[in-house]
């Protein structure tokens, strides 16, 4: 398929990042996240970040100093201004410990609500990585300095519950379903929208992997009490399981997702852009770009977007960054909307990175890339391991070149999950398949050094 990219006098032009100096608290504030060690050193918004911006770190979970020298020196990126908070009793996620910190150390003595106050009433945004509660009351503290106008629909827009009636209202096309409220009302629309269900947690996030979705399979013949004794038992494994809870066709078909940014006065700073997206058990592990959705696909997304959907955020006050994942269905070019994360996507971070690097290393304006998540007990790697290491394995392919990679996140690498890594190519003969390409390369080397026997051939179709 030929390649189709986006062209620009300066590449400044279409990166994402911030368009005002911006606070960021990189909390996972998600149900499914909250308390556990490994999702709270787990950062990547920093890469979204310019000098001008501040970021937000605990310093019970410091940033890598490889790193830190290999954004620098090697790829060429600015960093922000990392703002390192000391808190006595780390509560269940960034967010949360601020709060605390702010209601044990408020009288008289200086805290962390203190320090944010400076930065904002210096002109400051403040943005989140995702939106619960505890970032509205955060939030709402400051006056809501963020990029939402009202941040609470911001939030309602971000559970599954609230995106699916939004569609509803909004003549948005999504898959078939219902917000249910109680059991016996997602009993009767299980038992009508069958046999291949999905249940959705109000708040998940994670896919399958970490319980925010669940997969139903109702046997035709099966009988009401049966029927209920199956979905209690799988309502066990949602996080959280509390109503309201989305049940809704389970629809075996590819994932895209759009993205756009709308600032706090209703305009759209960044147009739409529809990327593919790789996903496994409903969870997001990888991209590319450019994107081979059937032209008919990217233009009803736009269509949908441009007339349904923004206007009406708009009309809510749900103004900032939203990345909406779809599926698309190949035969007939129709989409179904499944959900508004209320961020930057993990797609926007990973473009907006390439792009930076590109820029800050002159290597054009053609480019390709694919990004994919490798778990790391398929590189053979046990019990994790230091960025510093993998730096020394991978070697050339990470300096910046027509053909390259990058790792996006090695916050994780020590808890032993994945390598968050990319595949770029630059140039008149850029392409997916480079990219893919010097990817395996990478892949390859980790999995020869690490002793793991390579089972031949590439096992990253799309």
């Amino acid at each position: 398929m030929e390649e189709k990219f986006e062209l620009a006098q300066n590449l400044e032009q279409l990166k994402w990042g911030f368009p005002k100096p911006t606070i960021v608290v990189e909390s996972a504030s998600a149900a499914a996240f909250k308390g556990i060690e490994e999702e709270q050193y787990y950062r990547r918004m920093y890469l979204m970040c310019g000098k001008d911006d501040i970021y937000v770190v605990n310093k019970k979970y410091p940033i890598d100093s490889d790193y830190s020298a290999y954004l620098k020196n090697v790829l060429g990126v600015e960093l922000p201004t990392f703002l390192e908070l000391e808190f006595p009793s780390p509560q269940s996620s960034l967010t949360t410990s601020m709060i605390a910190d702010h209601y044990h150390n408020g009288n008289g003595k200086e805290n962390t609500y203190d320090l944010i106050d400076l930065f904002i009433a210096s002109g400051c945004k403040l943005q989140f990585f995702e939106v619960t509660q505890d970032e509205v009351e955060f939030a709402n503290h400051f006056g809501n300095p963020t990029y939402s106008k009202n941040l609470s629909n911001y939030f309602n827009i971000g559970t599954k519950p609230g995106f699916k009636s939004f569609c509803f209202e909004n003549n948005i096309p999504t898959p078939s379903g219902s917000v249910c409220h109680d059991i016996d009302e997602l009993l009767t629309v299980a038992s009508e929208i069958g046999p291949e269900l999905i249940i959705k947690a109000s708040e998940g996030t994670g896919g399958e992997d970490f319980g925010s979705n669940v997969s139903i399979h109702v046997p035709e013949d099966l009988n009401g009490k049966n029927l209920k004794t199956i979905i209690e038992k799988k309502l066990l494994l949602l996080k959280p399981n509390t109503f309201p809870i989305i049940v809704e066709k389970k629809l075996q078909l590819p994932e895209g997702s759009l993205h756009f940014f709308i600032n706090e006065s209703g305009q759209i700073i960044f147009e739409p852009t529809v990327f593919n997206q790789i996903a496994k058990n409903y969870s997001y592990v990888g991209g590319f770009y450019p994107n081979h959705l059937p032209q008919e696909v990217v233009t009803l997304a736009n269509i949908i977007a441009q007339e349904n959907i923004i206007p009406a955020l708009i009309e809510i006050g749900a103004t900032g960054f939203h990345c909406l994942d779809f599926l698309y269905d190949e035969k007939t070019n129709l989409i179904f909307f499944i959900e508004d994360n209320t961020r930057p996507g993990a797609l926007d971070i990973v473009d907006h990175f390439v792009k930076n690097v590109i820029s800050a290393n002159n290597l054009g304006y053609q480019y390709s890339w694919f990004h994919l998540l490798v778990p790391l007990s398929e590189l053979g790697i046990t019990g994790g391991v230091s960025f510093g290491e993998l730096e020394k394995i991978i070697k050339d392919p990470m300096i910046p070149g027509q053909n390259f990679v990058l790792i996006s996140s090695p916050d994780i690498l020590p808890f032993g999950f994945s390598l968050l890594l990319t595949g770029i190519s630059c140039g008149k003969d850029a392409s997916i398949q480079q990219a893919k390409t010097i990817h395996q390369l990478a892949v390859n080397k980790l999995k020869n050094y690490y002793g793991k026997k390579l089972e031949g051939g590439d096992s990253y179709d799309y």
